[in-house]
């Protein structure tokens, strides 16, 4: 089985999980993290082909993850 597949199985029971559960919601930065797995996996197929698809990839990861917190911090402003 390709790294691809697996990570991507994983992804989905993940997600399931977190949908149908009722208590507590799973927070924001835990699907970054995986959306990062993801990118990880696809990024290593690229490389290995000769792709310069994946420092895109990286890039755009990278700005997400320095970004989402602070929306999340501030979205969250003044809740209990």
């Amino acid at each position: 089985m390709s790294m691809i597949r697996i990570t991507c199985g994983y992804a989905l029971v993940f997600l399931v999980i977190a949908v149908f559960r009722e208590a507590p919601p799973v927070p924001w930065h835990m699907y970054w993290i995986l959306v990062g797995c993801l990118c990880a996996s696809f990024m290593r197929v690229q490389a290995a082909q000769g792709s310069t698809v994946h420092i895109c990839t990286l890039l755009t990861l990278q700005t997400l993850h320095c970004v989402l917190p602070f929306y999340e911090a501030v979205a969250h402003w003044g809740d209990p």
